[in-house]
């Protein structure tokens, strides 16, 4: 159980496959379109639950909880 208002990483499905653009390459329209965001939890929750987080602006989003306690990577 992941604490309500720990720091966490979730993810949400912008586009299916079926709904990008035809003008992208094949190997890029074959995979969904996802949005990753990180956030503090607004209830208790386990990974893998649609969950709401909000986030270092302020804005409340929700999606797949992915990773408790996320950390920050650069990678070039």
């Amino acid at each position: 159980m992941i604490a309500k208002g720990s720091w966490v990483s979730v993810y949400r499905v912008l586009l299916d496959p079926a709904m990008r653009s035809a003008n992208l390459p094949p190997e890029t329209a074959a995979t969904p379109f996802i949005l990753w965001m990180k956030g503090h939890l607004t209830a208790d929750a386990e990974i893998g639950d649609r969950v709401e987080i909000v986030t270092r602006t302020g804005r409340t989003e929700n999606g797949i909880l992915e990773k408790f306690e996320p950390n920050f990577v650069v990678n070039y």
